[in-house]
């Protein structure tokens, strides 16, 4: 990184975007020579003796927090590699998916080879525990971070099953969460969890819905709980597996414009449920709303989280990576998602709940009933 020439060009592109509002050119010189008289003094006097380095990064965060939006953030290139494996399900830690239950926090489910596979830890089991400090009171955020950590460190979980108390020594190591996986329900239902919008979503999805229609599925349960997003584009392409000819949703840029982006695909016989929570966010909204709206699925669950809007990641020429917000989206009705999230069709509390409600709300009590009349 060159520390004064990403600071110029970060003050040069950010303060660009408001010159269209009316500040003069001798005001924006005046501030950047500010800026640059500020930075020498501090190099020179400050006790700390503050680097170009520290200064420039301070400077660059310190414009992208006075933007007031949460989802505007530059990155270094180390924090943009955590992040885009983020973004691709790709974690440093023991290999297990969380689910939460009444305060209390659960193993829903255990990736095969991984350290916690290995280990003995079992779908169902109840953590504890993390290095020997009770989880109790904490967050579910607060729990999975302390379960994340460096490659190569050591983490203990302490867990409760019918057996007893147990505790599980791991080292962690870097995950791949399976994108999307099918599981037949019994009684014609398919239920297919999808994790995030990754690069390889589609792909992933389509092969675990080919499978399931090959089985001769009657109704189908999409889980999106706790699916934080990922990239538009694959949510575009999920949605034409459902959606035959339509507006995915419309993108409204900052003059306006509605650039809507457009859906042309395919429409299922079957009926199709939708698990959403507080924790389904961007993608999963974009992709949940227009089916919703379509009437092709209801939704099952808690309010979504309610992020509306989209955002670009520019690399940056002299060092690191800032993305930012650049549209906001409505759904194919025109409803606001941002701050608001989207309203259920069925409110149901409870992960176990949800997914029974599904279940039976896509068909299976009914072809039970059938069967049961047929005798």
């Amino acid at each position: 990184m060159k520390p004064v020439t990403l600071w110029r060009r970060f003050a040069s592109l950010l303060l660009a975007v408001s010159l269209t509002a009316g500040p003069s050119a001798a005001a924006f010189a005046e501030s950047s020579a500010q800026s640059d008289e500020v930075r020498e003094l501090l190099e020179q006097y400050h006790l700390s003796k503050p680097a170009d380095s520290t200064l420039d990064e301070a400077a660059i965060k310190g414009m992208v927090e006075s933007l007031n939006d949460p989802y505007t953030e530059y990155f270094t290139q180390e924090e943009w590699t955590a992040y885009s494996g983020s973004l691709e399900q790709k974690f440093i830690g023991i290999g297990v998916k969380l689910i939460e239950e009444k305060g209390a926090v659960y193993i829903q489910d255990v990736i095969g080879g991984s350290p916690a596979e290995q280990a003995g830890i079992r779908a169902g089991d109840k953590i504890v525990s993390v290095d020997g400090r009770s989880v109790a009171g904490k967050t579910f955020a607060e729990t999975q971070s302390e379960i994340l950590g460096e490659e190569g460190s050591s983490v203990s979980i302490g867990i409760t099953r019918s057996s007893g108390s147990h505790e599980f020594t791991m080292v962690r190591k870097p995950v791949q969460l399976p994108t999307a996986a099918g599981v037949w329900m019994g009684d014609g239902i398919g239920y297919l969890d999808l994790e995030g919008f990754s690069s390889d979503a589609y792909d992933k999805f389509a092969a675990e819905l080919d499978k399931l229609e090959r089985q001769g599925m009657k109704g189908l349960v999409i889980d999106l709980r706790d699916n934080g997003g990922g990239y538009t584009d694959q949510a575009q392409k999920i949605a034409a597996l459902f959606i035959e000819n339509g507006v995915l949703a419309h993108m409204i840029d900052r003059e306006g414009n509605d650039k809507a982006m457009v859906v042309e695909g395919t429409s299922k016989s079957y009926p199709i449920r939708v698990l959403v929570n507080g924790n389904s966010a961007s993608a999963s909204e974009l992709f949940a709303a227009a089916l919703q709206d379509y009437g092709i699925a209801k939704l099952i669950g808690t309010r979504t989280y309610g992020k509306g809007v989209v955002q670009q990641i520019i690399p940056v020429s002299s060092g690191g990576v800032l993305k930012v917000t650049v549209e906001e989206y409505y759904t194919p009705k025109g409803y606001k998602v941002d701050r608001k999230g989207l309203a259920p069709d069925t409110v149901v509390a409870g992960a176990a709940e949800q997914l029974i409600a599904g279940y039976r709300s896509a068909g299976a009590a009914r072809s039970r009933s059938r069967s049961a009349r047929a005798r």
